[in-house]
């Protein structure tokens, strides 16, 4: 071993004196006398000199002083409305952890930065107020209710987004039972805030809209589905299909599918697999390459629920 290693004559530097490794403090010091030297420069005896303690000085002092005072007071009063503000939020906070569990998501939303998510935060403390003080017992169906007739007369994007986005968290919980006693209401309310906010630049309050809609859709029964109405209706989903927007398309394409597995999960195809077929064909006739691929990937997922002849 080491025969192939060349040693190079003084790569060691300069070594230790024998007896003298254990010295905290070498002879050679330049660099901390060079740092030494230079230590205090701003607190020198000449520069002291040249601004002394004189009257006028105390009395700048003086003035200062008072007008840190002054500020202080009003950093009492900024202190005293901000102790206001908290305990208003702590308040919320509570509403927040009581309301149902659906909404467990919600409460990791409540030190987010996002506007977004302190809007959602504001609305669910809201309806759980509305639920408590008319001593409700805090079911789906009673969040259900206080929801929708917020939403029927909100007018606010942000606020319209985060009650739809509460919605998609509870409906699936609900029972079917409740959504198809309340199809009527809720898919009026619904479709009119779709249509008030259609051409919304807001991808987040179409998304939650569509969403919401879909899942209305999925929990009611093959004699709704006759109804033109809700046929109209899911023509609407089934524009956003091929929407420009990803998310906003993906929300739909996935609302569709979910309710054409539902069918088959039942036995018998969905009764809006022929309409979704004719849709797809449609998109596909007019030859446009980006929609085209769009509604490939969703045939690629919903393809085995149509009927044989379709």
């Amino acid at each position: 071993m080491g025969k192939g290693r060349v040693r190079v004559k003084g790569a060691k530097g300069k070594r230790w004196r024998k007896g003298q490794s254990g010295l905290s403090n070498p002879s050679d010091v330049s660099h901390r006398q060079a740092a030494r030297g230079k230590f205090g420069d701003h607190l020198s005896r000449d520069k002291r000199a040249s601004a002394p303690l004189t009257a006028e000085a105390l009395a700048r002092l003086h003035t200062t002083q008072e007008e840190l005072d002054r500020d202080g007071d009003v950093d009492l009063e900024i202190s005293s409305s901000a102790g206001t503000t908290s305990a208003a939020s702590s308040s919320a906070l509570t509403l927040i952890e009581t309301s149902h569990p659906v909404f467990g998501t919600v409460r990791k939303l409540w030190n987010s930065p996002t506007e977004s998510h302190r809007v959602i935060c504001a609305v669910l403390a809201a309806v759980s107020d509305v639920v408590r003080s008319q001593d409700g017992r805090n079911t789906e169906t009673e969040y259900y209710g206080a929801l929708m007739s917020v939403l029927e007369s909100c007018d606010d994007e942000k606020s319209v987004a985060a009650i739809c986005y509460l919605l998609c968290l509870l409906i699936p919980s609900l029972p079917s039972e409740v959504l198809q006693v309340k199809y009527s209401t809720s898919c009026k309310i619904l479709t009119e805030q779709l249509t008030r906010h259609e051409t919304s630049s807001s991808t987040a309050l179409l998304k939650s809209l569509v969403r919401a809609l879909g899942l209305l859709l999925e929990a009611q029964p093959a004699s709704v589905w006759s109804d033109s109405h809700c046929q109209k209706v899911f023509q609407n989903i089934l524009n956003f299909t091929v929407h420009p927007k990803p998310k906003l398309r993906k929300a739909a394409q996935a609302a569709v599918v979910a309710m054409l597995r539902e069918g088959s999960a039942s036995g018998e195809p969905h009764t809006a697999a022929p309409p979704t077929a004719r849709h797809c064909r449609h998109v596909i006739d007019r030859g446009g390459e980006t929609a085209t691929l769009h509604v490939l990937g969703m045939l690629r997922e919903c393809l085995a629920n149509f009927p044989a002849l379709v």
